[in-house]
């Protein structure tokens, strides 16, 4: 059995704070993570990361952004009849 020391030693390893776990608050946790994980791809990039636009969309398992954070639509729609043929397409070649 691994003792709460040992077990506090490999969540950090991973970038997870033991204390946030065992508080069960799984937004606070998720939050702490993201950051430390991006504050650790800038420490290795060396310059900074931007974080993510507080609005977006969905729209056919995309999600389209512009630069202002803003939703924007697709330039272009695919009609059903173009949509089958490319996964016809992608269903010969894999």
């Amino acid at each position: 059995m691994i003792d709460a020391e040992d077990l506090d030693a490999i969540l950090e390893t991973h970038v997870i704070d033991p204390a946030i776990v065992r508080s069960d608050d799984f937004e606070r946790f998720y939050e702490a993570r993201f950051e430390q994980l991006l504050q650790r791809i800038e420490g290795a990039m060396g310059k900074q990361i931007a974080r993510e636009p507080a609005d977006s969309t969905v729209s056919a398992g995309q999600v389209t952004i512009d630069f202002e954070g803003a939703a924007a639509p697709p330039e272009d729609e695919l009609s059903p009849e173009e949509v089958e043929t490319m996964e016809e397409e992608l269903a010969i070649a894999g």
